[in-house]
């Protein structure tokens, strides 16, 4: 018999799509679906009937979510966590788990400004420097909680430099604030933009964030932002990111 929870690593997208069919599938969740990263866990192999997609502290259920599985998954979910939307039926059944709702904005790029975001890219203080993260800088963001979001979804330095990219502003060497791919999928890229408590409110966000969106739009990426806080949606509509929907998410 295969266990109630099992980690599904091929054919992701084939397998999980016919479970998707009646839910929203929020930008920042798709690269478990349609990419190589985060996990996919299954019921079963053989004709799944429920599944679970984890990226960072992110998770999705989807299925049949009246079944014994369904419960499963929702028990054996590491916490804390913040459950991305599905259907009314599972949300009722996570609301029961004494859940927290928080709302989130998902943007759309569609309005975005080249010459905006130059400027912008070029606003960083004399004082630091701009640079495109190197497996020094990768593994400097690595090391520090307030950075890790930055690099953590992918397998090691080189994994990083291979399939992501990430822009950092530096203090004599030292890894500051940066903007990175925090996921990615065919040809989207996830943003993720951090900076350390003490040199916040110097622009350091936007500066690294519109070189990071510049660098998507000259390789024919996609750049989406899903904004966490009221903070993240300014500075979304700061670089020409426009509200496409909000959301609520179930923090557990």
């Amino acid at each position: 018999m295969i266990p109630q929870k099992t980690i599904l690593t091929e054919d992701r997208t084939a397998k999980l799509l016919p479970l998707l069919s009646e839910s929203w599938l929020p930008p920042v969740i798709r690269p478990v679906v349609f990419g190589s990263v985060g996990m996919a866990c299954v019921d079963r192999l053989d004709r799944p009937t429920v599944c679970s997609l984890a990226l960072s502290d992110f998770v999705m259920y989807a299925g049949d979510a009246e079944s014994v599985a369904a419960k499963y998954l929702i028990e054996t979910t590491a916490r804390p966590c913040l459950v991305l939307p599905s259907t009314q039926e599972w949300m009722r059944l996570i609301e029961g788990s004494s859940a927290k709702r928080i709302v989130r904005y998902s943007f759309s790029n569609e309005g975005l400004d080249r010459s905006r975001l130059e400027s912008i890219a070029q606003s960083l203080p004399p004082d630091l420097e701009l640079r495109r993260f190197d497996e020094e800088a990768i593994r400097q963001a690595a090391s520090h909680r307030w950075s890790v979001a930055l690099v953590e979804n992918f397998r090691s330095p080189e994994h990083f430099l291979e399939t992501g990219v990430a822009f950092g502003a530096f203090d004599h060497g030292e890894l500051v604030a940066g903007a990175s791919s925090f996921a990615r999928y065919d040809a989207t890229v996830e943003i993720e933009v951090d900076t350390e408590s003490s040199y916040r409110r110097r622009g350091l966000a936007a500066a690294t964030a519109a070189n990071l969106i510049l660098h998507c739009l000259d390789h024919a990426l996609a750049p989406h932002w899903d904004a966490a806080n009221e903070a993240s949606r300014r500075l979304a509509e700061r670089l020409g990111f426009t509200l496409e929907r909000d959301y609520e998410v179930l923090k557990l």
